[in-house]
Parts: structure tokens; sequence; C-alpha cells
């Protein structure tokens, strides 16, 4: 099936935020190496000041990204469910031609029936008020 243009773009999207987090995340860890390296302490004496600053700094794009991906998905199977109930109608003309054929059926028998009524003298105006739907609305 092919993918609707929305969703391609939400993908690419999605890839970008996810290029733009490996970037700031190695480019955080570099800053923070060179910070430690120029006092002459590593990046494990920093402990979780630099795992702070490397997060804060990265993760919110990786979260973007992963929203993004889930969005085009939930969109793509939105509208493949859409495209399955527009496409059913078309499949299904046979079965509609029958149950027409099926109430035509039924509409002669009744007025078939109706006729044979009358020629015995039975009239649906000589039924009395009391069976009638009029009694009811």
């Amino acid at each position: 099936m092919k993918k609707s243009k929305l969703t391609i773009a939400l993908y690419v999207v999605a890839a970008i935020m996810g290029l733009l987090f490996l970037y700031l995340f190695v480019s955080s860890y570099a800053y923070i190496r060179s910070y430690a390296i120029s006092y002459g302490m590593t990046v494990g004496d920093m402990g979780f000041e630099a795992i702070q600053y490397i997060i804060s700094n990265s993760v919110a794009y990786l979260v973007y990204g992963v929203g993004l991906f889930a969005l085009a998905q939930i969109w793509e199977a939105v509208r493949c469910k859409t495209c399955v109930a527009a496409e059913a109608p078309a499949e299904a003309p046979a079965a509609a031609v029958e149950e027409t054929e099926e109430a035509d059926d039924t509409i002669e028998a009744l007025v078939a029936e109706e006729a044979a009524a009358e020629a015995e003298g039975w009239s649906m105006d000589k039924v009395p008020e009391l069976y009638t739907s009029k009694l009811f609305m």
C-alpha cells in the first residue's frame, strides 16, 4: 500500500531528530570530556553533573523523534482503516443486488397477497382501526 505524503514527511522529520540526537549526544560528551581534561579530571569524577548535561542537551530530540515516528505509524494505521472502509462498498455490489432482488420479491409477494385478499372481498379499508398502525401514532 502506498504511503501518504504526510507519513513520509513525519518519517523524514523523525529521522532528522534522531540524527540531531546522535550529534548532540556526541558533542555534549566531547565538551564534558574537554572540560574535565582542562581541569585535570576525568568524566567519571564529574559524576551526575556530566550525565545531567548530556541528557538535558540531547534526549529531548530523541523523545521528539520517537513521538513523530509513533504519530506517523498511527496516521498510517488510521488512514489504512479508512481506505479499507472506502474500498469495501466497491467490492460488494453483488451482495447489494441480491438484497435488492430479495426486497423486490418480498414487495411482489405482498402485492400479490393483497390482490388475492381483495379478490376474496377483503380490503385494507375494511380492517378495523384497532388493528392498524394509526392507533399507535
